[in-house]
């Protein structure tokens, strides 16, 4: 016998509290079994709104590394809010204990960043090489995870 759940997650405002570097930033959102590393699967997408600047990456489900991520949005200063207004639904099946308690699940956030083309044409030299190297895209640069049930 498993039990099925669902974990809806809502992100409704990220806020810069310090500025480390400019750019393009998105946050990830993965659940998993911290037993049996069982991945949640993402399931469902949603959007409360429409977005009053197009995003560069719209969020989405991923599939292959069983996460979504919101749409991305552009950090420019120290203490600014930007809107997000997106959720996503996560579904995970476990095996039902005899004693009907299960073991924690891990709720990971990670915050992903793209430092614009502008900005890499002022690096240093080794490390304008050193970004140039990675594929393009967003990047993780933190990771916070809480354990719940």
């Amino acid at each position: 016998m498993h039990a099925h759940f669902q974990l809806f997650v809502h992100l409704d405002r990220f806020r810069n509290l310090d500025l480390f570097h400019q750019g393009e930033y998105a946050i990830r959102v993965r659940a998993f079994s911290q037993a049996t590393s069982a991945a949640a699967r993402p399931t469902q997408f949603l959007e409360l709104d429409d977005l009053e600047v197009p995003s560069a990456n719209p969020g989405g489900v991923n599939d292959e590394d069983s996460s979504f991520r919101v749409s991305s949005f552009y950090i420019r200063y120290r203490e600014e809010c930007h809107d997000i207004r997106e959720s996503g639904v996560l579904e995970l099946e476990l095996p039902c204990p005899e004693d009907m308690v299960f073991q924690p699940v891990i709720l990971q956030f990670e915050l992903l960043f793209h430092k614009p083309a502008k900005a890499r044409t002022l690096m240093a030299p080794q490390e304008a090489q050193q970004a140039d190297s990675a594929p393009a895209g967003l990047r993780p640069v933190a990771k916070h995870m809480f354990r719940f049930m």
